[in-house]
């Protein structure tokens, strides 16, 4: 079933707002995320190099040109959150990153076929 327009909109915005919660605990050192990035042994910066990801994609998930490249670059972060819950035996907090790839998944799915198509080069066959 493809999601029509409105419904795109609406699940890009719900998702932006569920990114903005974690990428600002991380860019403002919030004591929880500090915790868990020490627990994980992951140095401060790469927290906020993930923070301003996860902040310029769920900007980039409002911008109906830039929602596929923006859920793309998302679901791989949360491919990596997933496995940094599951290593440590964060089996109740591993639910997050799935619920949030799962939704980035309906963004994309639609635009998966087109995306892996095998085009001709411009100018005709080389």
């Amino acid at each position: 079933m493809t999601m029509t327009n409105r419904q795109q909109q609406t699940l890009s915005a719900l998702l932006s707002l569920m990114f903005l919660v974690p990428a600002s605990f991380k860019l403002l050192n919030v004591s929880i995320a500090v915790e868990h990035f020490t627990t994980w042994g992951i140095p401060f910066w790469m927290m906020h190099v993930i923070g301003a990801s996860e902040l310029a994609g769920a900007i980039g998930l409002l911008v109906p040109r830039t929602r596929v490249a923006a859920a793309f670059a998302l679901f791989l972060l949360m491919i990596g959150g997933l496995m940094t819950h599951l290593t440590y035996g964060e089996y109740l907090f591993a639910l997050m990153p799935i619920a949030y790839a799962g939704g980035l998944f309906l963004l994309m799915k639609d635009s998966l076929p087109t995306l892996l198509s095998v085009h001709e080069p411009i100018g005709g066959t080389v």
